[in-house]
């Protein structure tokens, strides 16, 4: 008949109403600074420290065209299934503000025998990782909502074949189709990492030098994406969803973590005319439980 049978649109999640330019628009504002202090401190001929300490502040995004957008918030309840499941969306700030990031440096080189042959050095340290965009923009989608609208046969349809095709939806709307409603963590902190390093160098002849190192790094409090409230949550013979109001979330939260540990090993040797070689082993592990927080999600035991 030359008619269209299914209509797949976006529209506003709380009215049904077709979408305009201000529901897509958005402008923000972050501020954010930081600052740090450091000196180098030869204690001794064969001894030097070297202290610092750097404080960061990423500040937290707030909309300047229009009200903030919605996130979902979770309701009272004495464990997070019940705090799920009296979760609403509001619109104000996303997360409160994380005024704990200080990340102290240090580190020593050590002279061990005096004779400038033997060196053995260390250090550690804590750097803090910037929130990027994507975690909190996609709430913006939280005001939209995917709809398909069918036509019965014989050519019953819910909606109008027009151009554009925003036109031809019904003055209401109630049938609102499987959409995702996007989460983060109201309490989100600021990802961080422990690094440190042990080794040792020394130099066997004049144009021969070995040394052998120890490295290593804790990151806590990473992004990661989990999908919670899917179907079947509340057990295998029930397909409903701890809060029925809502279908599945995309929650963004601190819950990843990672560690690295390695021994490298290396020798170092000149010949003559300006030739070098080098010779190097590395035997590591690392480890995580979300590697990419927008791939391969994991489950929580919300779900």
């Amino acid at each position: 008949l030359d008619q269209p049978t299914e209509l797949d649109i976006t529209v506003n999640r709380f009215t049904g109403a077709p979408l305009t330019n201000s529901d897509y628009a958005r402008s923000y504002r972050q501020i954010e600074w930081a600052a740090f202090v450091q000196d180098n401190w030869k204690v001794t001929r064969r001894f030097t420290l070297n202290l610092g300490l750097r404080y960061e502040y990423f500040g937290v995004p707030w909309r300047t065209d229009g009200p903030p957008d919605y996130n979902l918030f979770y309701g009272p309840g004495s464990n997070l299934t019940q705090r799920l499941a009296t979760a609403t969306l509001q619109s104000k700030q996303p997360y409160s503000p994380d005024y704990n990031n200080f990340a102290p440096r240090f580190g020593f080189a050590w002279d061990v025998t005096g004779k400038g042959k033997t060196v053995l050095r260390g250090g550690y340290g804590i750097s803090y990782d910037r929130i990027f965009n994507q975690i909190w923009q996609d709430l913006a989608d939280n005001s939209l909502a995917y709809i398909s609208l069918f036509c019965d046969f014989p050519r019953q349809c819910p909606f109008q074949y027009k151009f554009p095709a925003a036109s031809g939806l019904p003055a209401t709307n109630t049938t609102l189709g499987p959409y995702v409603t996007f989460q983060v963590d109201q309490k989100l902190r600021t990802p961080y990492a422990q690094s440190w390093f042990l080794g040792v160098q020394h130099q066997v002849t004049p144009s021969l030098v070995l040394e052998l190192n120890h490295a290593g790094s804790l990151g806590r409090k990473l992004l990661a994406l989990d999908d919670i409230n899917r179907a079947f949550s509340n057990g295998p013979d029930d397909g409903s969803r701890i809060n029925p109001n809502f279908n599945e979330i995309s929650y963004r939260g601190n819950q990843g973590s990672s560690n690295y540990v390695s021994l490298q090993a290396s020798a170092h040797q000149r010949l003559s005319h300006g030739v070098m070689f080098q010779v190097s082993y590395s035997l590591s592990r690392t480890r995580d439980n979300q590697s990419d927080p927008f791939r391969n999600p994991q489950t929580v035991n919300a779900n």
